[in-house]
């Protein structure tokens, strides 16, 4: 696909820019606001505009996503005036690898009938708190696995042993897919559940137009279609069916005439430019974001730490908005610690705001379901001046939500 979208004389295929802002007037979005490889501030006019961003499970210590989802389209979008809707609703897969020195990947399903969760006590998992067989646990018990996984691991590593599963397997998927390096057939490894998906973001209409004319969504960052807990498949789905409805309505909303055109040019600021280098700093401050998701934000939550997330990410939004750095690479990390930085902070206050757990939240001060006061949507608002971000409650369904999102 990408081959062909280059051949194309009709399409101007600019890559590697990373956008820092979204330009709108009162009315509508009219561009971008970003910078290219080299440093250089691009500037881009344009009749519509498409938020494909994703989610932000990278801002976790423990996820299976790729490293630079940190939430960005969610701080642009939120700069731009945009609401962020339900964004304590989050998705931890239960099986991901954590063993020092391999990736960060799900162990994928059929699992070996032979293959045993161990805690850190040697005790098998499953069956001292009587979760059933692993696969109807990961298939129909997903959260309440990935909860007892966490509290497990607390004490300290959780383990997958496969060391009973016969030879024969190993010569098959998702055995064989494994990474060379370790040899899984005699060790046993350390697994985590990890974040996989955000349910929570932006509100569209049916055309996945946001409520910024001009301005579109698709997509994980997009609210409205999985409640409080997406069921399995349905992302690749929505990266479709949305995608292809915003960009079809996107092209259409461009072909009116009167707006304005393409425009490249200009600098990055200068006082992005500092000889000394700030990236080890930045990894740290980084790592902090995510150990402060991991363990205030993360599958279990109660007040006092959510509590004492908000203080914790709180100072490290102070450091982080005094810091100067020395190149384009560098920006980027910066800028995607800010995005981290905010929709971390987002999540903490509507997590904080919602007593009582539902789907994928769990709260362990309010463990259970409460229909009659907490049925209904949180919504973020942020007020840029004050670095402020505003959490109101919505009970019961949304009025128009299914409309606007076309469910």
């Amino acid at each position: 696909l990408a081959k062909e979208i280059r051949k194309s004389n009709r399409i101007e295929v600019l890559s590697g820019i990373y956008v820092t802002q979204i330009l709108k007037s009162e009315d509508r979005a009219y561009g971008i606001i970003g910078f290219d490889k080299s440093g250089e501030e691009v500037i881009i006019n344009a009749s519509a505009v498409v938020m494909a961003a994703g989610g932000a499970g990278a801002i976790y210590l423990r996820n299976d996503n790729q490293k630079g989802i940190m939430g960005q389209g969610y701080y642009l979008a939120a700069r731009a005036g945009l609401e962020l809707w339900d964004m304590e609703f989050i998705q931890s897969y239960p099986l991901v690898i954590a063993q020092p020195g391999l990736p960060s990947s799900i162990l994928y399903p059929p699992y070996p009938k032979e293959a045993r969760l161990i805690n850190a006590a040697g005790e098998g998992i499953l069956e001292k708190h009587g979760i059933g067989e692993i696969h109807e646990a990961v298939s129909t018990k997903r959260d309440e696995l990935s909860a007892i996984l966490f509290q497990e691991g607390l004490k300290g590593p959780v383990k997958m042993d496969y060391r009973m599963v016969p030879s024969s397997r190993w010569k098959k998927p998702p055995l064989s897919l494994l990474p060379k390096r370790f040899d899984f057939s005699r060790e046993p490894f350390i697994v985590s559940p990890a974040v996989h998906f955000f349910m929570g973001g932006v509100r569209t209409d049916r055309n996945g137009e946001t409520s910024l004319p001009g301005l579109f969504a698709c997509g994980e960052m997009v609210w409205g279609l999985h409640g409080a807990n997406r069921m399995r498949g349905n992302a690749l789905t929505e990266c479709l069916v949305s995608g292809m409805i915003a960009g079809r309505s996107a092209a259409r909303h461009a072909m009116v005439p009167g707006k304005a055109p393409v425009n490249i040019g200009g600098f990055l600021k200068k006082r992005h430019c500092v000889r000394i280098s700030k990236r080890r700093e930045l990894r740290e401050l980084r790592d902090r974001a995510r150990t402060i998701a991991w363990k205030y934000a993360g599958i279990v939550r109660y007040e006092e730490g959510l509590k004492q997330g908000l203080r914790e990410i709180g100072e490290l939004d102070v450091e982080t908005r005094k810091l100067e750095t020395a190149g384009a690479s560098e920006v980027r990390m910066l800028e995607d610690l800010k995005g981290g930085i905010f929709t971390l902070r987002t999540i903490l206050e509507a997590s904080l705001s919602r007593r009582e757990s539902r789907g994928s939240f769990i709260r362990e001060d309010f463990p259970k379901t409460d229909d009659k006061h907490w049925r209904g949507n949180s919504c973020a608002a942020y007020e840029d001046d004050g670095n402020a971000i505003h959490v109101r409650f919505y009970p019961g369904s949304v009025k128009g939500a299914a409309k606007q999102t076309g469910v």
